[in-house]
């Protein structure tokens, strides 16, 4: 049995999936005839996920998990999302227009749930390709944390107190995305909390570097992994993905003797 699901309405004109092989420029045909797209997994509970375009598997992507720009030629995709279950596929289809001189970004954002209760759903994000000024990082967040209301983002130097501070964004809810800002290359401080509520933190970045000439992308998402943050950043540039944590976020061990000769050994750690 697969259960699918069509959107036929974009938060924008925006892109769905890498489009398909046959489609991909090269990278150096200019802005009139190419355009850059990337695909994120933000869905906490689902297992990989498979970026479609016309019915073909481009990327299959685990939780976290994210691509960087393809070039690729305009024109008119139909883009999926597919999630494989014993007996019970999901498959979520958009059909798209890809236009030349743009950044686009497709997100898997949602719970897959159970028993017919899928949220799973693709999120689009347009942006104009542009030069990002030197001595500056250009900045956007994304809120795909399904179980977190609407939040209020800090970006204040290393021992700022926010009392005095005022949001750099507010997203008012699961799904919001924010414009784009070009802030200062500097060492910086990401704080998250609850939108009005300055006194509760639900995520600290700690010291972060912010890149000059960089297109940086933040996406909330759940922290499904140690810690008592219940969010972290996914971060993308478009040419290199990672995660940030809490900067309270605990550290597994696991040590191992794998030393033939020696005596039993005890392992100590400093807190």
């Amino acid at each position: 049995m697969k259960r699918t699901f069509r959107a036929v309405t974009l938060t924008a004109v925006l892109a769905g999936m890498a489009a398909f092989m046959a489609a991909c420029g090269g990278g150096d045909g200019g802005l009139d005839n190419e355009l850059g797209l990337r695909v994120i997994n933000a869905s906490p509970d689902a297992p990989p996920i498979n970026f479609l375009v016309d019915d073909v598997v481009f990327f299959p992507l685990d939780y976290k998990s994210g691509t960087r720009f393809t070039f690729l030629t305009p024109g008119s995709r139909k883009m999926g999302l597919e999630v494989i279950l014993p007996g019970d596929d999901v498959l979520i289809e958009e059909s798209m227009s890809l236009r030349a001189g743009r950044e686009y970004t497709t997100i898997a954002v949602g719970k897959l749930g159970e028993n017919g209760s899928s949220t799973l759903q693709i999120l689009n994000i347009d942006n104009p390709i542009a030069a990002v000024p030197v001595g500056t990082t250009r900045v956007q967040f994304v809120h795909a944390a399904p179980d977190t209301t609407a939040i209020d983002v800090y970006l204040t130097g290393l021992t700022d107190s926010l009392d005095a501070a005022t949001p750099a964004y507010s997203l008012t809810g699961f799904r919001q995305v924010s414009a784009q800002q070009d802030f200062l290359a500097e060492t910086s401080r990401i704080r998250v909390t609850p939108a009005g509520d300055k006194a509760t933190v639900l995520f600290d970045s700690g010291a972060i570097t912010l890149r000059s000439t960089i297109n940086l992308l933040f996406v909330v998402v759940t922290n499904t992994g140690t810690g008592t943050a219940p969010i972290s950043l996914l971060t993308n540039d478009g040419t290199f993905g990672g995660e940030v944590l809490d900067v309270a976020t605990p550290a597994d061990v696991r040590v191992y003797n794998v030393s033939p000769d020696l005596p039993a050994l005890t392992a100590t750690a400093e807190r």
